[in-house]
């Protein structure tokens, strides 16, 4: 460890609240002298502790450290080594910490056990609200102690959960906490295993919760029959706005199933459907929802088999609807006649800000710059072609104008400015951060 950093930690520097120390091979020895300038630190609130080869001998420093501090918010120890035994340790300082409100401890091996007695401390600890335990090894039995645990914690409300060995057992389990917490608002179940038995299980769970708005299911082999019960649960279900589905397997069956639900649905903002085996048969389905649905922003498609006639399908879809704003057709097998059927959409369309089609002439990124999207939906105003508008009077026409400007244009383009902010909160990088 450097040693003026350290005096700086020490000496209580107001300026430095932020400490990245990623990837420093600072082990068990470095964590001992950080630990014991942490103890007597008031201003730092976030220490990045990723990969540094922290073990349970680096965890007993850092936990105690931890039991008296009271600045640090956030703490990351992604990629360490700590393993149940260090997990012991930690959770034992959490449970009378009361400023960390978010914890990274992905990729440390903590399997069941250290699970149960992080869930222990679950259970009495009111102040985190994040954890990220991508990666851990955490399966059914694990999975058992985390229900108990969320079956009283009212504090978490996002969980990572993604590259465990749930598998359907341990989604069975774990849906009964789903059932009964209200905090939990984000979820992440990606390449769990879960399969349609699994699937079965959350999906019951969700038909009761109201609390989450964010889950990620991806790369879970549900398939088409998994897919059917998700959107049995999408019917009743109102509080999901954001759902990832990429790498299921659904096909053309599953994409029917929920194209469907799509019609009458009114919460879902945003579906990630890329890598599901959806060709022109299932965009004929989609499209059909997409035509009704007037709640989906951002869609995503890529590395799909949608060719020239599933995009020619997906095109007319897109001339009606006025809510998606970004549609991602990346990696398909979509040619110069799908792309001239898009272009045609896009002179309708007034919305649509991306589409993730790398291969064209440059016509499609000019149809979607702001200037020009602006100018249909001027050229679209009801007043040029309405009956009804033909008959007002001049100064009539002028208000009808002049409202729609101040309230309609600006509305639509607000969006655009919402969206990057909810980008930049949820970028990528915090998961290995």
């Amino acid at each position: 460890m450097n040693r003026q950093f350290l005096q700086r930690i020490r000496e209580n520097d107001s300026s430095l609240t932020n400490i990245e120390l990623y990837c420093k091979q600072i082990g068990d020895e470095g964590m001992k002298e950080l630990a014991e300038a942490l103890k007597v630190n008031t201003y730092i609130t976030y220490i990045n502790l990723y990969n540094n080869q922290i073990g349970p001998e680096g965890m007993v420093s850092l936990s105690e450290a931890l039991k008296i501090n009271t600045s640090i918010t956030y703490i990351c120890l992604y990629g360490n080594r700590i393993g149940p035994e260090g997990m012991g340790l930690l959770a034992e300082a959490l449970k009378v910490n009361t400023s960390i409100t978010e914890i990274n401890l992905s990729g440390n091996q903590i399997g069941n056990e250290g699970m149960r007695l992080l869930a222990d401390t679950l259970k009495v600890n009111i102040y985190l609200t994040k954890i990220n335990l991508y990666n851990n090894q955490i399966g059914t039995e694990g999975m058992r102690f985390l229900t108990d645990a969320l079956k009283v914690n009212n504090s978490i409300t996002k969980i990572d959960l993604s590259s465990n060995q749930i598998g359907p057992e341990g989604m069975k389990a774990l849906s009964e906490g789903i059932k009964i917490n209200t905090s939990i608002t984000e979820i992440d179940l990606s390449r769990n295993q879960i399969g349609p038995e699994g699937m079965e299980k959350l999906a019951e769970a969700l038909k009761v919760n109201t609390s989450i708005t964010e889950i990620d299911l991806s790369r879970n082999q549900i398939g088409p029959e998994g897919m059917e019960k998700l959107v049995d649960a999408l019917k009743i279900n109102t509080s999901i706005i954001d759902i990832y589905l990429n790498g299921n397997q659904i096909g053309n069956k599953g994409v029917k199933l929920l194209a469907e639900t799509l019609k009458f649905n009114a919460s879902i903002k945003e579906i990630d459907l890329s890598s599901n085996q959806i060709g022109p048969e299932g965009m004929k389905a989609l499209s059909e929802g997409i035509k009704i649905n007037t709640s989906i922003t951002e869609i995503f498609l890529s590395d799909n088999q949608i060719d020239d006639e599933g995009m020619k399908i997906l095109a007319d879809a897109l001339k009606v609807n006025t809510s998606i704003t970004n549609i991602d057709l990346y990696d398909n097998q979509i040619g110069l006649e799908g792309n001239n059927t898009l272009i045609e959409a896009l002179q309708y369309n007034y919305t649509i800000e991306y589409t993730g089609i790398a291969n064209d002439s440059g016509k499609i990124k000019e149809l979607l710059k702001y200037e020009n999207r602006k100018q249909r939906i001027i050229e679209w105003m009801p007043w040029k072609n309405h009956h009804i508008c033909i008959k007002l009077e001049p100064r009539f026409h002028d208000i009808v104008m002049t409202l729609l400007y101040l309230f309609f244009i600006p509305q639509i383009f607000l969006r655009r400015e919402k969206r990057k902010l909810r980008y930049q909160q949820k970028t990528p990088i915090t998961k290995i951060l």
